[in-house]
């Protein structure tokens, strides 16, 4: 219960930082492989977003491929929310909300499911940089737009719910969420960087029921 209320908090902690277009979407929402982490001799790089000041390794958030604007019906679990986010924000540019919303709703819940099996708490924050670098610089016009598309979807939270279903839990290793925390920094990787133990099948289940609400 701690585990999962350290998760949330973490969620709309960022959600609030990310804007109203974030925030809207999120509550909306909320209302509604497995290798040994590569070990790396990069040096971390540090930035800061205003108060906000995060580590992590080199390129360790960037897409591994670019997808462009695809729709979840089209998605892969073998990709990361590093690379769903990027495809997300593209739909945006092109005008296409529905698939915009959906993409997020995908990236989180993958990134939600990411937290709960990677051990270093520190690594979460992965998701929260990625929501905010994807979602800066929208104009009102977008915002409202995303806005207005993400409460179309909770009208048909079928559609998004059998997609997700249908698509079923990540089958990569969450590396981008690895290399971001300070345990990849000191070495202290173990079991791989990932919760012992760890059920999958359950979790993501959490994910459809506790997040996205399916069901």
């Amino acid at each position: 219960m701690l585990r999962q209320a350290v998760i949330q908090g973490l969620f709309h902690k960022t959600i609030t930082a990310a804007g109203r277009v974030l925030a809207l979407c999120l509550v909306l929402l909320a209302a509604c492989a497995t290798s040994p982490a590569s070990k790396t001799s990069q040096t971390p790089v540090m930035t800061q977003d205003g108060a906000v000041v995060n580590y992590s390794m080199p390129a360790n958030l960037k897409p591994t491929h670019i997808l462009g604007c695809v729709s979840v019906a089209n998605a892969s679990d073998t990709w990361t929310p590093a690379e769903v986010f990027p495809a997300m924000r593209a739909c945006i540019d092109r005008g296409d909300y529905p698939d915009a919303v959906g993409l997020f709703t995908l990236a989180t819940s993958y990134g939600r499911f990411d937290m709960m099996r990677v051990a270093d708490r520190s690594a979460w924050n992965a998701i929260s940089v990625l929501q905010l670098q994807y979602l800066k610089g929208l104009s009102p016009a977008q915002k409202a737009a995303f806005d207005q598309a993400a409460q179309a979807m909770l009208q048909n939270r079928g559609q998004i719910c059998s997609e997700l279903e249908t698509l079923g839990p990540p089958e990569y290793m969450p590396t981008y969420m690895l290399e971001h925390g300070m345990a990849a920094f000191t070495r202290s990787l173990k079991n791989g960087g990932l919760v012992e133990n760890f059920n999958a099948q359950s979790a993501w289940g959490n994910v459809l029921r506790e997040y996205v609400h399916c069901g």
